[in-house]
């Protein structure tokens, strides 16, 4: 009994060390140039949906990139929406079709 118990253990451990090791080497650079642009227009449909997505990539550690909200076209709906994502996550920035 003692022995299948180690035996589970050490495989667990060995399994976490593999995945986080494979994880380490998936995991590009960090680059001062590396983007990562969520386009926004209209209502902002699907927008908070992806950059949760991004922002949770980032927090995990597997995104080093800076994350950029391009205005194109969105209503006031949208813009309310897209103030409220820079509030909830400040490295989130906005900006106009034209600074693009």
């Amino acid at each position: 009994m003692l022995e299948t118990a180690m035996i589970l253990l050490l495989a667990v451990v060995f399994c976490t060390l593999i995945g986080t090791l494979y994880c380490r080497v998936l995991t590009p650079d960090t680059a001062e140039d590396t983007w990562a642009v969520v386009r926004g227009a209209g209502s902002g449909s699907g927008l908070e949906q992806r950059v949760r997505n991004l922002m949770w990539l980032r927090a995990c550690g597997m995104l080093r990139c800076r994350v950029i909200l391009v205005d194109h076209g969105l209503d006031a709906d949208g813009r309310r929406l897209a103030v409220h994502l820079t509030r909830r996550w400040p490295e989130l920035e906005i900006w106009s079709k034209d600074e693009m």
